[in-house]
């Protein structure tokens, strides 16, 4: 009896040992700044393409490259040599919408419809068409992109 159960315990342990996760890569810390035409970035998000890992994403907050996030908030960027895209967009309302007598008052939306539209050139939405790039080092990484 005792060797089944011991037989049994192994097994749980190879199993354990060989579930998703375990493999992850190494993680690091990255802070920085995001600049526009000279200016802070408002808001948006910074994405890491890392080959052969997962890919990392950052929060712009005025200009400030914060929560740098893998798996979970704050986790960090997995180690390697990364290309780098940068998101920021707006919220905008279009002109209001004329009313029209063939629809009854109480469904019309008098609103306009609302988008959004990029704060930067869409060239750096894209890592391959970026031109950023940078190294992910084990010790803490300063980030400063300069969007032109």
């Amino acid at each position: 009896m005792k060797r089944i159960l011991i037989l049994g315990l192994a097994s749980s342990l190879l199993l354990f040992a060989g579930c998703p996760g375990s493999g992850r890569p190494k993680m690091a810390p990255v802070t920085g700044t995001v600049t526009f035409q000279g200016k802070p970035l408002e808001q948006g998000t910074v994405i890491f393409d890392i080959q052969g890992a997962p890919g990392g994403k950052a929060m712009i907050k005025d200009g400030k490259i914060v929560d740098p996030t893998t798996y979970k908030t704050g986790d960090g960027i997995p180690i390697g040599s990364a290309r780098i895209a940068v998101y920021s967009t707006k919220p905008v309302e279009s002109a209001p919408r004329p009313v029209d007598p063939n629809i009854p008052a109480g469904l019309q939306s008098s609103g306009g419809m609302s988008s959004v539209v990029s704060l930067i050139p869409t060239k750096y939405t894209r890592p391959d068409t970026s031109g950023l790039t940078c190294e992910i080092t084990p010790k803490n990484n300063v980030i400063n992109l300069v969007l032109e």
